[in-house]
């Protein structure tokens, strides 16, 4: 195991300058600049538990900050299925009105086999569903930060992906997931996904997934899995 920074070597796919100029015109929307959306329940009911001020926020929004590249972030803390339905409503929803597209949808909720257990009430894998039809005029990797919720279900990852032509991935957990080890995990695809410059990440995902599981085998124990 390596413990000191001088001993890593970046394993993760990278081009020269003058190549990914060309790449960026390729790719123009996705890489110019990037950007990310980001769904987010509280991770604590309690006002007064030290860990209320939990947020995956802080991380994600300076993601830019972290690999060096302007990185739009966009966040919305959500408190119910109505929330998330203003958002994702189809037709109708706030997102869809938004002249920009989002390479990657963050969903970092609490989560069980069943779906999101908010306390105004549960949000169904069949709400899930039903949300993420409206993905289709822009493509984006779902991805999904909630413990459990592909626990022996690899078909609703696969109905996730037929939800919307623009769904190139799904990304989540089977098992529960510690919130500081899957926000390591999380950063680790986010800023592979943003940094990737030898190709499209899109048709790339399986790639930039192996990434991942590479760099912190231990996230395999955790049922880290792609769907594409």
């Amino acid at each position: 195991m390596k413990t000191h920074f001088k001993d890593f070597t970046n394993t993760h796919p990278t081009k020269i300058q003058e190549e990914l100029d060309h790449v960026i015109i390729d790719h123009k929307g996705i890489y110019e600049p990037p950007r990310m959306m980001v769904f987010e329940n509280y991770w604590s009911n309690t006002m007064f538990t030290g860990f209320n001020n939990q947020s995956c926020q802080p991380f994600l929004q300076n993601i830019g900050q972290m690999i060096g590249e302007p990185v739009n972030v966009r966040h919305r803390f959500i408190h119910s299925l109505q929330d998330l339905q203003y958002y994702l409503k189809t037709p109708g929803g706030v997102l869809w009105d938004v002249p920009e597209n989002f390479s990657i949808t963050y969903f970092g909720f609490y989560g069980n086999h069943l779906g999101f257990p908010l306390p105004p009430g549960h949000i169904s894998k069949t709400d899930i569903l039903e949300l993420c039809r409206g993905f289709n005029d822009f493509p984006t990797v779902l991805y999904f930060n909630s413990c459990s919720l592909f626990e022996d279900d690899d078909q609703f990852g696969y109905d996730l992906l037929t939800c919307g032509k623009g769904i190139k991935g799904v990304v989540g957990y089977k098992k529960i997931v510690p919130f500081t080890v899957g926000l390591i995990i999380d950063l680790i695809f986010v800023s592979t996904f943003f940094m990737y410059k030898v190709g499209d990440p899109f048709t790339d995902i399986q790639s930039i997934y192996n990434c991942v599981v590479s760099d912190f085998p231990y996230s395999q124990q955790l049922g880290y899995t792609l769907y594409c």
